[in-house]
């Protein structure tokens, strides 16, 4: 940063109270004096006029001429420090326009919190402030003040809540109420060379630069601005130590101070999470929508068929589909259905009753045959890690249409297919990463249990297909079935031919049943 010295050198020091008066506002002033506290700045700027006639000696009457109290449009309007964020003509429009906003929105909300954006370039004026005023303070002076957020913090935090009638709680959860203050004047004179010299600097997926550009828009000065065109705290203490105090001067001189600080408002509510079963009664349907280069390759999916109505119903912007396990486009879900739960994101919709619900399931389960929901309800954040949990550690029923590939079938491999009928087997498997899914999955063999696996059919049907015949089995959730019976080209051992003594391969395959509590 510029010295203390240079600055000294360069710029004109305040010689009167009623200099200072005439550019900084009486929050301002107050807080580069080491005896104030935050409940005098939380105070009307009246009685803050008061403090500082009593601590520092500015007579009430300075305040009635200063070129804040003045019309004339030549003359300034702002405080040079803050843009106006701390003065109280701003702070009351301001805080009606929050109001306004989150009241004219239709979002439900049980609690909330504020989320504040400063203007970084205030540090500027700040800067050139301390140059120019520590004569005038003197031993009141109070070189790193009460920094300006806390004080908008302490201003509006208290007030919001009054007028929204609604907890205040900082947690994640509840309604976020962002506010986006803004000065597209000094904007303008600094945004665009300090961005100029970030370009210099290595850009890494990793840093800073990365996730801003990455970050969505927000809108300033009624245009859509992207957060990386903002530079941070960090940037802007970089420039000014970077930049020569003639510089730093020059460019402030072409700030506008008649025009005061804007906000922008965003809403977002914390998500919402609706969970259920789903039965899939179809071979042709994918449970997420499914492309590939960027085709799409089915025209639905369940995942589609259950979230577009429940979307709908609670005005989510977005959602997070997910389920413990998914079955293949051509594999049925039966019995008591796959457990998933949806993430809604920044839903406007909140309280729903369990008749609500319900009819909300019955509308789901009109559009299609193919997928119906049972238990739709609203739950808990915390039952994802249990979804997740049943993911990997619970058990899986299936029923297996398989037939035998070289006929006609040995009778050792049909005594074999007999003797599961009355013995059903326990087998650790290892299973390497299916062909099928090295795409999406790592590399890796993986241990897995059949609990069961046991015929159903004392007398294996000869057709067009072969020699058909049905297994069920009872497996550890993650188990790919369909490479266990056909063996995958030896990736999975032991595998059904190795119980059956000859080649084998499935026709079609079933869920019956996932054992987890859900929910």
């Amino acid at each position: 940063m510029p010295d203390e010295e240079s600055l000294k050198c360069e710029v004109e020091t305040f010689s009167s109270w009623k200099e200072v008066i005439d550019e900084v506002c009486p929050r301002c002033i107050s807080r580069y004096t080491l005896f104030c506290e935050m409940d005098t700045l939380k105070s009307p700027e009246s009685d803050i006029k008061g403090f500082l006639s009593q601590k520092i000696g500015i007579d009430k009457d300075m305040w009635e001429n200063c070129d804040f109290t003045k019309t004339n449009e030549e003359k300034q309007k702002s405080c040079s420090l803050c843009m106006g964020l701390l003065q109280d003509d701003f702070s009351t429009a301001s805080i009606d326009k929050i109001i306004e906003e989150v009241k004219g929105n239709s979002q439900e909300f049980k609690s909330f919190q504020l989320l504040y954006t400063i203007p970084t370039q205030l540090s500027v004026f700040h800067h050139l402030f301390l140059s120019k005023a520590a004569s005038i303070y003197g031993e009141s002076f109070r070189k790193v003040p009460m920094e300006i957020k806390f004080v908008v913090k302490a201003i509006y935090d208290p007030l919001i809540a009054t007028k929204l009638e609604v907890l205040q709680d900082n947690g994640q959860d509840g309604l976020q109420i962002q506010l986006y203050f803004t000065h597209p004047s000094s904007g303008d004179v600094f945004y665009p060379t300090i961005l100029e010299q970030n370009k210099k600097f290595k850009k890494t997926k990793k840093g800073a630069w990365w996730k801003r550009k990455n970050q969505k828009n927000v809108n300033e000065d009624g245009k859509m601005v992207n957060v990386s065109s903002i530079p941070t705290i960090a940037e802007m203490n970089k420039f000014i130590g970077g930049t020569n105090a003639q510089e730093l001067i020059e460019m402030n001189k072409k700030v506008d101070f008649r025009s005061s600080c804007d906000v922008k408002v965003k809403l977002f509510h914390s998500s919402i999470y609706v969970g259920g079963r789903y039965n899939k009664y179809s071979r042709i349907l994918s449970q997420t929508p499914w492309f590939i280069d960027g085709k799409r390759l089915r025209e639905n999916s369940v995942e589609e068929f259950i979230v577009q109505l429940i979307n709908e119903a609670f005005g989510s912007s977005d959602h997070k589909f997910a389920s413990s396990g998914r079955e293949d486009v051509d594999v049925r879900m039966l019995g008591n259905g796959r457990p998933f739960i949806i993430e809604l994101i920044n839903p406007k919709k909140l309280n729903f009753t369990e008749e609500q619900m319900q009819t909300l399931e019955k509308n789901i389960n009109k559009q299609t045959e193919d997928v119906q929901v049972t238990y739709l309800q609203v739950v808990d954040k915390a039952k994802c890690d249990l979804l997740k949990e049943g993911e990997e550690k619970k058990q899986k029923s299936y029923l297996a249409t398989c037939r035998f590939l070289q006929t006609p079938v040995s009778e050792k491999s049909l005594a074999a297919l007999q003797e599961l009928i009355s013995k059903p087997q326990e087998v650790e498997i290892q299973q390497k990463t299916p062909v099928r899914v090295l795409h999406r999955r790592t590399l890796a063999i993986r241990p897995r249990m059949i609990y069961s696996l046991q015929s159903i059919q004392t007398d294996p049907q000869e057709s067009a297909d072969g020699v058909i015949f049905k297994i069920k089995l009872v497996t550890q959730a993650g188990t790919y079935v369909k490479e266990f019976v056909n063996g995958d080209l030896g990736r999975t051992t032991p595998s059904l031919k190795d119980f059956l003594h000859a080649e084998v391969d499935i026709i079609d395959l079933d869920v019956e049943n996932i054992d987890l509590e859900w929910p």
